[in-house]
Formats: structure tokens, C-alpha cells, sequence
């Protein structure tokens, strides 16, 4: 079809070619990656590393099957990956103040800072 077309250019390195590709996929690329990450600022930035990839692979890329099917797997590993390396980051928890329910304890021990903390 037409994506394999422009897939070839692509592969020659025709910029033209891409930009036609990403202005007739971005919408579907955003919205699959903005399903699944929900309302993320991330969003944006995985739309455009999938159409960084899809650049760099044209030349390798073989239609075994619809392009949009090639193109959406892309994006969910693209996706996938983010999510991975986000659990990565560092959390800290909030601490609670405590409050009536919770008086405070009087054991030496809560002194001490607690070294899985540190």
C-alpha cells in the first residue's frame, strides 16, 4: 500500500516521504501511547521517539504485515519501556504528621533515624 511506498523513500532517505508518515500516523501513535500512559506530559515525547525509530529502521523495515500494525508495536515497546524506567525513579513516600489517631511514640527506638531511610 501507500505506507509501504513511503517506507521505501524513507529508507533512501527521503525526508519528505517521512514527514507524510508522520502527519498521516501521529494522531493514531499519540492516542495509542496517550491510552496507555494516560494524561502524561510523556506523551509528546514517545510520539516522537516511535517516528525517531520508524526513521532510523525504514531501511531495515519488511511489510510482513500493515504497516500501522509494525508502526503500533513500536509504540507499545516504546511505551512499555517508559513505564519501566519510570517505577525506576526514585519514590519517597510522603510522611505522615501525626495526628490525634496516631500519638506519638515513646520508644527509643522510633529516636533513631531508621536506616532503610537513609
Amino acid at each position: 500500500g501507500d505506507d509501504v511506498r513511503l517506507m521505501r523513500l524513507v529508507g533512501r532517505g527521503d525526508t519528505g516521504a517521512f514527514e507524510e508518515l508522520v502527519e498521516k500516523h501521529q494522531a493514531l501513535v499519540a492516542g495509542t501511547v496517550a491510552r496507555m500512559l494516560g494524561s502524561n506530559s510523556d506523551v509528546e515525547d514517545i510520539a516522537q521517539q516511535v517516528f525517531i525509530r520508524v526513521w532510523k529502521s525504514a531501511r531495515r523495515y519488511v511489510p510482513r504485515a500493515k504497516f500501522t500494525t509494525w508502526l503500533l508495536k513500536i509504540t507499545r515497546n516504546l511505551v512499555f519501556n517508559e513505564m519501566r524506567r519510570s517505577k525506576r525513579r526514585p519514590h519517597v513516600p510522603l510522611q505522615s504528621e501525626p495526628g490525634a489517631e496516631d500519638p506519638p511514640l515513646k520508644d527509643e527506638m522510633n529516636l533513631a533515624p531508621d536506616a532503610s531511610l537513609l
